[in-house]
C-alpha cells in the first residue's frame, strides 16, 4: 500500500526509507495514530496550505496542542506524542511546509519521545535499537529542514 504522495520539497529532503514505512511503530506513519491522521488528511489535501498548522490537522486550538506537548511525561502519552508528531509530518508530506513554532513543538515531543523509548526501565535492548534510531532521524532531518520559497 503506498501513501499519499509526497510534495516534491518533502520527496527531496525526507530521502531515508521510514518515511514510507508503515510498520515500524516509531516511523511517522507507521503508527495506528500516525498512519490515520496521514489517511484522513490525504483525502482532505485541497483544505491544507502551507499555513496550516499541526492544531489545525488535529481539529484542536493551539493551546490545547501545546497544553498536550507540556503533560507528556512517562509512557503514559507516547499514543498522543504519535499524533502529534504525525500531525507535522503529514503536513510536511502533503504541503511540504512546517511553521517554526510547529517545527519547536515536533522536535519537543521528538525529544520526549526519544528519551521515553531510550529508557531500559521501559524496553528492552533489542525495542530500543529498533525504535530509537528512527525518531533520531526524523529529529536530524527536522532540524535539517528549510522550508521552501513560497
Amino acid at each position: 500500500m503506498s501513501l499519499p504522495p509526497a510534495h516534491p520539497a518533502f520527496a527531496a529532503h525526507f530521502t531515508d526509507p521510514l518515511y514510507d514505512d508503515v510498520a515500524l511503530e516509531s516511523a511517522p506513519f507507521g503508527s495506528d495514530e500516525g498512519s490515520d491522521v496521514l489517511w484522513e488528511w490525504g483525502e482532505r489535501r485541497d483544505e491544507l496550505a502551507p499555513g496550516s498548522t499541526i492544531a489545525e490537522v488535529m481539529e484542536m486550538d493551539e493551546g490545547d496542542v501545546a497544553e498536550t506537548v507540556a503533560r507528556m511525561a512517562g509512557i503514559d502519552h507516547l499514543d498522543q506524542a504519535a499524533i502529534v508528531r504525525g500531525a507535522a509530518f503529514t503536513l510536511l508530506r502533503l504541503v511540504g511546509h512546517l511553521g517554526e513554532e510547529d517545527r519547536q513543538t515536533v522536535l519537543r515531543v521528538l525529544d520526549y519521545e526519544i528519551a521515553t523509548t531510550a529508557d531500559p526501565d521501559w524496553l528492552p535492548q533489542e525495542a530500543r535499537d529498533q525504535l530509537v534510531p528512527p525518531l533520531e532521524r526524523q529529529r536530524a532531518d527536522l532540524l535539517a529542514w528549510r522550508n521552501p520559497a513560497q
